[in-house]
């Protein structure tokens, strides 16, 4: 489990998965939460969340979850079946820092390739 949420980390998940003012790589995925932002020209995410309830999904991400371990991070898998949002990753570290935290389907998930 971890430890804490620090600020540089919720910042991430807010600035890439829920606003996407953050890009990701070229030719790589970005999954948005559905919090009705537009998250690139011409697309605007469906609003069904507000950005407590993403907070909520953090603090709330690895109590349900399935694991798998990949070098030194964690991936939670969780399936929340809330707001249109039908699975959720987590990524903490082996000592048990948050990394990140973004949906991967569902109906309300919006996927955009950089």
């Amino acid at each position: 489990m971890f430890n804490v949420v620090r600020k540089t980390q919720h910042k991430h998940v807010i600035d890439r998965h829920v606003t996407g003012v953050v890009k990701g790589k070229p030719d790589k995925y970005t999954d948005f939460f559905p919090t009705g932002n537009q998250v690139r020209p011409g697309v605007t995410t469906p609003a069904v969340m507000t950005v407590q309830d993403v907070d909520n999904v953090i603090k709330d991400s690895i109590q349900f979850v399935t694991t798998k371990t990949k070098r030194e991070i964690i991936f939670y898998s969780w399936n929340p079946q809330e707001f249109g949002i039908s699975k959720v990753e987590t990524l903490v570290s082996t000592e048990g820092k948050f990394i990140t935290l973004y949906p991967t389907a569902g109906s309300n998930v919006v996927r955009w390739q950089d």
